[in-house]
């Protein structure tokens, strides 16, 4: 029989814990049967998935009473008989509350970021579900530094329920390159430094901040790429017609391969309140961009000692124009910064090391179970 693997997600939009999810499930092929529940009912990262692969996407369950959620979650497991679960960042937690009980198959939970409520403090009273939760169930992984640290000293995991697998990115997919098609139909002229950013467009990556650090930058022949969507375009769109960034920031939109837009960019940028690991830095690094990014999760670990000089405080504003302005005036810095991106992922953070590290713990969670 091939072992049932149940996926739980608060939603299942095309982010970086989803997308990453998705990969894992195409490159372990047929070794598992998946199942993925949304909570919310969005599923659309699924159109990434291997259509061989059978996945089978799930319905939620009417959403009741605080009470009676995690009871219909219990039902929804029981029906679909998984042989592990796997549940995704606080928003999946109900799963592991409501079928924890009932249940005899492992469960592992993925502690992968925090959305903005979450962002500068903890909330006591998920700090304390998670330390009754996480103690009970085989495993739970984190992406990051940042995350180990607090699960060990905030969430009190015991360090044999804990384990760090560090994300991975695919290096002979996202290779360097130019793409000057690309941006001449996007209105940018082959002279002219692109920063950009991809990612969707929620409040935490706080993109204000980097439009705004753009436009105090005023530096001429360049524009910023804003590759993605979501609910805060319109805000975004607005704050790119104030003076100092009028006419010179672009919206791309949601782009089904960000590989072209890496590409087509000078320096990529994020300005992220919360991240941990981000894959959208990874893949830009892979193409040999050099990064500016907040120091919050991960940001600064992922670059390395050669990226110190272009991680700012978060909210930094008149520090990140500043590294905007560095990197403006040195291509030389640009290029090397770039090459020394490329050499870091290829040694620390491979999309094969990962995939094995992944499977090695789904295996290790179906024999033992919950032990």
């Amino acid at each position: 029989m091939i072992p049932r693997v149940l996926h739980v997600f608060p939603g299942f939009g095309p982010g970086g814990t989803e997308l990453r999810t998705v990969a894992l499930i195409n490159a372990l092929g047929s070794e598992f049967q998946h199942g993925i529940l949304s909570l919310t009912g969005d599923v659309s990262a699924s159109v990434r998935l291997d259509p061989e692969l059978g996945v089978e996407m799930l319905a939620a369950p009417p959403r009741g009473n605080a009470a009676a959620w995690p009871l219909a979650l219990r039902r929804v497991a029981r029906n679909w008989r998984p042989d592990l679960i796997v549940t995704y960042n606080w928003g999946a937690t109900d799963m592991i509350l409501g079928a924890l009980p009932a249940s005899s198959c492992a469960f592992i939970h993925n502690e992968c970021g925090f959305g903005p409520d979450e962002a500068e403090r903890m909330i006591p009273r998920r700090v304390w579900t998670r330390r009754l939760l996480l103690n009970r169930i085989f495993k739970t992984v984190v992406v990051s530094e940042r995350l180990l640290g607090i699960a060990r000293t905030q969430f009190r995991i015991s360090p044999s329920k804990l384990q760090f697998i560090r994300t991975g990115v695919r290096t002979d997919r996202f290779t360097p390159g130019r793409n000057f098609v690309l941006r001449r139909e996007l209105g940018i002229l082959d002279d002219e430094l692109v920063f950009g950013f991809a990612g969707v467009l929620r409040e935490e990556k706080n993109l204000p901040l980097l439009i705004a650090a753009f436009a105090a930058a005023g530096l001429d022949g360049s524009k910023l790429l804003v590759v993605g969507d979501g609910p805060l375009r319109p805000m975004l769109e607005s704050l790119a017609r104030e003076p100092g960034a009028a006419g010179r920031v672009v919206f791309a939109g949601r782009a089904a391969d960000p590989l072209p837009y890496y590409r087509a960019m000078d320096v990529f940028c994020m300005s992220s309140i919360t991240e941990q690991t981000s894959n959208a830095q990874l893949e830009a690094m892979s193409c040999a961009r050099p990064c500016i990014v907040t120091d919050v999760g991960d940001c600064a670990a992922v670059l390395g000692e050669q990226g110190r000089g272009f991680v700012v405080a978060s909210g930094g504003q008149t520090a990140y124009a500043g590294a905007m302005t560095a990197l403006a005036r040195d291509p030389a810095s640009r290029l090397a910064a770039g090459e020394a991106n490329r050499r870091r992922v290829e040694t620390v953070y491979s999309f094969e090391r990962m995939v094995g590290e992944y499977a090695a713990l789904w295996r290790s969670a179906l024999v033992r179970g919950i032990a």
